[in-house]
């Protein structure tokens, strides 16, 4: 399995799928705004990477820009598909995107979640991976779902 720039089309059409497959967990709106952002590449303030199997997309992540923000950049996207879930590859994501950041020069990552049981796993994976718990906003999404903001510095 490795980590490559995400740029073919397929590699859309494969990520769109994965968030997809947690049809409790991404809302349409969200799904909306994932289908517009898969279509854009990588520039200065974005990049996308998908992790490969066997020329099967089985991981996506993306890092952007904090917008107006002179160094702060965001974990914006993040999904491992169902069937390769506790296999490493959320790792492999994470820990390539750490690397990606060091080499841009960053200092901080960001990410956003939410407080319902569904996003329970990532925020313990954010957790596990050096991220941590900054901020919680009450009812953000909804009511009792709450937006959830995660820190970690990359360079200290």
């Amino acid at each position: 399995m490795k980590v490559k720039t995400f740029l073919q089309y397929k590699h859309q059409q494969q990520a769109y799928k994965i968030f997809k497959s947690y049809p409790n967990l991404f809302t349409k709106a969200e799904l909306k705004i994932l289908r517009e952002d898969l279509k854009t590449g990588d520039n200065k303030s974005h990049f996308k990477f998908v992790a490969v199997d066997k020329e099967q997309v089985v991981g996506f992540i993306s890092l952007a820009t904090c917008y107006a923000t002179d160094y702060s950049w965001q974990v914006n996207w993040l999904a491992v598909h169902p069937d390769f879930q506790r296999l490493g590859v959320g790792r492999l994501l994470i820990n390539f995107l750490f690397q990606k950041a060091k080499k841009l020069g960053l200092k901080r990552l960001f990410v956003e979640t939410c407080s319902c049981q569904g996003e329970k796993p990532a925020r313990l994976f954010y957790q596990k991976h050096g991220f941590k718990k900054i901020a919680r906003l009450p009812d953000f999404y909804a009511r009792k779902h709450s937006k959830v903001i995660y820190l970690k510095n990359i360079v200290e």
